[in-house]
């Protein structure tokens, strides 16, 4: 008896790469498992096996840059210093200078809130996806 007889895939297929092309995959392996929390694919085999059967391969880019988004905290974080180095020249804080505080939170909230939102619609239903039967 066989090991092949003792197997549940007992059917093996060789799949060969370029340098470069493996390289690819290498690095497409290593991003998808810092993302799959519940290990659902342990093995690169587990992870090109549903590839192959499934025929889904997505990438996804949340639109967001990250040289504008560094912009636009560094432009709050000013306001914030501003109002800070204010406060401590008079040893006191207006209303206003809260208020502009409170807006600026606000706004970096609203920010990452976006991003988030972006992100999860993106990702939306990639883990159940299934093929048709």
């Amino acid at each position: 008896m066989s090991w092949l007889s003792k197997r549940t895939r007992n059917i093996c297929k060789k799949i060969m790469f370029t340098p470069d092309e493996w390289r690819e995959v290498e690095f497409l392996w290593t991003q998808f498992r810092e993302f799959d929390d519940g290990n659902r694919y342990a093995s690169f085999g587990d992870w090109a096996r549903q590839l192959l059967m499934w025929g889904q391969v997505e990438k996804i880019e949340v639109p967001f840059e990250p040289a504008r988004l560094r912009r636009e905290i560094r432009s709050i974080g000013v306001n914030v210093n501003q109002i800070a180095h204010t406060a401590n020249i008079a040893r006191s804080v207006s209303a206003e200078q809260v208020q502009a505080i409170l807006r600026a939170q606000e706004e970096l909230w609203d920010i990452f809130t976006r991003m988030e939102e972006e992100y999860a619609r993106k990702t939306s239903g990639l883990s159940g996806r299934r093929r048709n039967s």
